[in-house]
């Protein structure tokens, strides 16, 4: 795991003391391993649900949207961490002036289109020495590297986003983060894949459909949209999203275009497909084949035999 993602878990899964969310007496809570344990536990055994989320943010790619069904009963909680670049030193003393470098920014948007924002240390804006016994609030926090959303008893059962952005300029044109998620549905059965690459300039994974990708289907594109109706401990986690469904009749030859060939010159490619289930129809699954590449030389290399080809 990132430093970000061990910080983010011990963070994500404390025990609240004091007032409600962070504070200056308990910080944010004290320590639970049991409970950090059990979330990596079950995220292993429902790895198509998105509980633990290392990804980045870069110049290209201001927003990271991640979807998920909510289990219908928990809380929600999303708690993102980053490891700042370094800011600018300073030899003085009792110096409030924030020195964060990327402001990255959380929210989770319900399926109500409802904004839910994360939490806020008291003291910020307004500090005194009383200040610090103040609960905290919920607002933008522009001042760490840890943001955290929680919806204690959600009221509106759906697919809810937990969208990273920032603001200002990237240092170094891109920051990786993490994100802990709960209160998310776990994957069940019915498989619906959808094909991904790796951007060559962040090295962040994105869809073949979404808008500057610098790739689009040419041949047998995605089947369907994936229903978001339903009850959410049924619902696939890619709920929303385009996707092959249903029963094909033996292999099925999918074409992708690399349309802006600028775009991915001089670097290296990586592809996945990823499989998102619910509670419908069982079955065998899917199975993908050969996979070959065009226009770099003729005829096109082929694999050697062992190549390893992983599916998330």
């Amino acid at each position: 795991m990132r430093a970000s993602t061990l910080k983010a878990l011990l963070i994500h899964t404390a025990d609240d003391k004091g007032n409600a969310g962070p504070d200056y007496e308990y910080g944010w809570g004290l320590i639970n391993v049991q409970a950090a344990a059990e979330l990596l536990a079950t995220y292993r055994s429902n790895a198509g649900t998105r509980r633990v989320v290392e990804d980045r943010v870069a110049t290209s790619r201001t927003q990271v949207d991640v979807a998920f069904a909510w289990d219908g009963s928990s809380p929600i909680k999303a708690t993102l961490c980053w490891t700042d670049p370094a800011g600018t030193a300073t030899a003085s003393h009792d110096d409030r002036a924030r020195r964060l470098v990327n402001n990255l920014d959380l929210r989770v948007i319900g399926p109500d289109a409802a904004i839910h924002r994360p939490w806020v240390m008291p003291f910020v804006g307004d500090w005194s020495v009383a200040s610090c016994a103040y609960a905290a609030i919920t607002g933008s926090n522009a001042t760490d590297t840890v943001e955290q959303v929680l919806i204690a008893a959600p009221a509106v059962a759906g697919v809810y986003t937990a969208r990273v952005t920032f603001a200002g300029t990237l240092t170094n044109g891109s920051q990786p983060f993490s994100l802990i998620l709960s209160g998310v549905t776990p994957s069940q059965r019915a498989p619906a894949p959808v094909l991904t690459a790796s951007s060559p300039s962040s090295g962040s994974w994105f869809d073949v459909t979404a808008s500057g990708s610098g790739a689009a289907f040419a041949a047998n594109g995605y089947t369907t949209t994936l229903n978001t109706t339903g009850s959410p401990t049924a619902r696939n986690p890619l709920a929303g999203r385009s996707a092959w469904s249903g029963t094909s009749p033996g292999f099925v030859k999918v074409v992708v275009n690399l349309t802006d060939t600028a775009k991915y010159a001089g670097h290296s490619l990586r592809i996945r497909w990823r499989l998102g289930t619910d509670s419908s129809t069982a079955s065998a699954g899917w199975y993908v084949d050969d996979v070959t590449l065009s226009g770099i030389g003729d005829p096109p290399p082929v694999p050697l035999q062992g190549t390893l080809l992983r599916v998330h």
